[in-house]
């Protein structure tokens, strides 16, 4: 990534260690933008795209939940927000009024929200069936990002020539702003291969009497013929016969992509593609559905595509920062950062979520001080463990210029027990977590009829290591139950254990973290009760996942919207 490299890597300050807290998309999202876990705000699905075919959409963000944009908002700063969204409904009509983000205190500036679609970041998709609206793509991120800047500095140098008391609202201030700016790929490479070869794909199952789960319909050209970047199967790669000394779901996630996207042999001799029946213990158990399986070469062309994605949003990138005025660069501070990670052929899957390897979870966050007054030591990585639910405090500290805003008590019983990047900013050696912890608790077709698999992810981090545990839920308990329950741990010692290969649930290690996480951790961190001004907005979106739950397992034959986004 040269343009981020040069902008932000290179003079920045690294965080090394940091891990998402939530997955899939929105999910994660969710724990950056209100400093909270999935298990405090219900926000355990993806969002998918309205008016599909599907089950009931999934319900938004309550906006009674906190997020920076609202105490950004008290602080007096401007919350500009453009691009990926994908945590509450949005307008399909590109001319939309742009205030459906107003009660998250943010000022919205892109619609339709692009979730992410087969080829949304490269753009080329024609409007959806369902509207009319070309779905915002990277470059007009960009460009937005820019306009919102230029028409910035007109307004400052307008304001400067008038009385500053006249001011009206928050659209008018001493000029801090905070502007969130989400590009959308490399998300592209989540529907390698099927939705980035549409017509290959569909083709494969003419004359099987077997029918695809989606019928892709549109060739991302450009990403059907990446560049070669000289890769080698990864070093973690696993089969599915190895995939078996782990926990189910992990099979059955890989067995279900092979549907939703496409699979890959794991026969290296096999060079050529096969529609193969899913069987009644598949991912759907329909008697017609089948899996289109590519070539054992596209582990390896998977992760061509991936970088060929990390690539094309690195131009917009670059783009977008090449066009901030020198002046309101040097009084900036940038964060780059990530909502997941990319399996991209490790173990043997692809995408992000089912489990807690580091390719799903471990992100960048990069924070570039222009203005020289929080980072120091720059060349020195910071190695401290960190996690996406320290970043809304992060925020509040670079807003307020330090820690003051814990005197608030509301704030200091939400945010109190985080991590402090903002002293880690300054001194390589301040002190970062003990763990951190990730959660994935996506819904699957069929998983209970056939599998029997547990399908709620929590993972614990360490310095030394990884815990993943794998349970089941009871009605209206997202507290995870003993029965059933299945564990992975991977040493950090060991080069297995570091490439996440070989797993000792039983060690001693192991269970030292399993008594921290499920009797300690899970109850006092993860599900800690929140203010009591947020009891209302938790127990009407705990009600809204239930309805959700029981209406997708009425539906269990159904597409998840999830896997559109």
């Amino acid at each position: 990534m040269p343009y981020t490299y040069n902008f932000l890597w290179k003079d920045g300050i690294k965080f090394f260690n940091h891990q998402a807290a939530g997955c899939d998309c929105t999910p994660g999202r969710s724990t950056m933008v209100t400093g909270l876990y999935t298990h405090q705000t219900f926000m355990f699905l993806t969002r998918g795209i309205k008016n599909l075919n599907a089950p009931s959409p999934q319900a938004a963000l309550d906006p009674r939940f906190p997020t920076y944009g609202k105490f950004l908002r008290k602080l007096q700063y401007e919350t500009p927000y453009v691009g990926k969204w994908h945590l509450s409904n949005s307008s399909f009509d590109s001319n939309a009024p742009l205030n459906y983000l107003e009660d998250y205190g943010f000022d919205a500036l892109t619609t339709p929200d692009p979730v992410g679609g087969p080829g949304e970041g490269l753009g080329g998709v024609p409007p959806s069936h369902q509207h009319g609206s070309v779905t915002p793509n990277d470059s007009l991120i960009a460009a937005q990002a820019i306009g919102w800047l230029r028409n910035y500095v007109t307004q400052q140098s307008a304001d400067d020539g008038q009385d500053s008391g006249q001011g009206k609202g928050h659209a008018e201030r001493a000029g801090e702003f905070c502007l969130s700016v989400n590009f959308v790929n490399p998300h592209d490479k989540q529907f390698f291969w099927a939705g980035i070869e549409a017509d290959r794909y569909n083709a494969l199952f003419e004359g099987t009497g077997l029918t695809p789960a989606i019928a892709y319909g549109v060739n991302i050209v450009q990403q059907v013929t990446p560049p070669d970047f000289d890769y080698d199967l990864p070093a973690n790669w696993e089969s599915t016969k190895e995939l078996a000394a782990k926990p189910k779901l992990q099979r059955y996630f890989r067995a279900w992509s092979d549907v939703i996207w496409g699979g890959i042999s794991d026969d290296k001799t096999e060079t050529g593609f096969k529609v193969v029946k899913s069987s009644g213990d598949g991912p759907y158990g329909q008697d017609d559905q089948g899996a289109a399986i590519g070539p054992f070469e596209y582990w390896i062309k998977a992760q061509n595509v991936y970088t060929q994605t990390i690539l094309e949003v690195d131009r917009q990138i670059g783009q977008f920062l090449g066009n901030i005025p020198s002046d309101v660069l040097a009084n900036s501070v940038v964060i780059f950062t990530s909502d997941h990670g990319e399996y991209s052929s490790a173990h043997g899957l692809q995408g992000k979520g089912g489990g807690v390897y580091k390719e799903s979870v471990h992100v960048p966050l990069i924070v570039r001080d222009f203005t020289g007054r929080y980072a120091a030591a720059p060349e020195i990585p910071r190695t401290q463990l960190t996690s996406s639910i320290d970043l809304v405090p992060f925020y509040l500290s670079l807003a307020s210029g330090g820690m003051d805003w814990l005197e608030d008590t509301t704030l200091e019983a939400l945010y109190g027990s985080r991590a402090n990047l903002f002293g880690i900013l300054s001194d390589p050696a301040a002190p970062g977590r003990g763990y951190a912890l990730h959660t994935t608790d996506e819904l699957y077709a069929n998983l209970d009829d056939y599998w029997l698999a547990p399908e709620h992810v929590v993972g614990i981090v360490t310095e030394t290591g990884k815990l993943g545990t794998y349970s089941f839920w009871k009605r209206n308990d997202v507290t995870p139950q003993p029965e059933g329950m299945e564990y992975e741990y991977y040493s950090y010692l060991t080069e297995r254990g570091k490439l996440e290969l070989d797993s000792h649930p039983d060690s001693p290690e192991a269970e030292v973290l399993k008594k921290l996480l499920l009797d300690k951790l899970v109850p006092d961190e993860l599900q800690k009760p929140l203010p009591l001004e947020y009891a209302e907005a938790q127990h009407d979106a705990r009600t809204s996942y239930w309805n959700y739950v029981e209406r997708f397992q009425n539906a269990r034959l159904e597409i998840p919207t999830w896997c559109y986004g």
